[in-house]
């Protein structure tokens, strides 16, 4: 299921457009539910020119690829460290460092590598 959101382009840079989001939505939804958040600001693939109103559409497949790895892998390192040293200190110190793996890379996630998005005119 795709993600979509609609903006204004604000600009271009290396071959992608800058848009600022407007609207969030899922595909196919009346937006009554639980809503993403995309950030106020995407890169996207196209050529429009400043001021055109586009659709943002973006693969959620890379997004829940890059959660899992996020997220799946601190998760399995403390389940084995737990399983095979059965030590709470051991188990405490990969614990905080899953912690701080998680928080780095979520500072560090970029959208646009993540969200592989697109642009089309309204």
């Amino acid at each position: 299921m795709p993600l979509e959101t609609c903006g204004t382009v604000i600009g271009t840079e290396h071959g992608q457009v800058i848009v600022r989001v407007e609207a969030e939505t899922c595909k196919q939804c009346s937006g009554n539910c639980i809503k993403f958040r995309f950030p106020g600001r995407l890169h996207a693939k196209g050529q429009f020119d400043v001021g055109t109103k586009v659709r943002v559409i973006a693969d959620a497949r890379h997004l829940t690829l890059a959660s899992l790895l996020v997220f799946g892998l601190p998760l399995i390192a403390i389940t084995v460290t737990a399983l095979v040293f059965q030590s709470p200190l051991i188990l405490l110190v990969v614990f905080v460092s899953s912690l701080l793996f998680v928080y780095l890379n979520t500072r560090a996630a970029s959208f646009k590598r993540l969200l592989n998005s697109r642009a089309e005119i309204l």
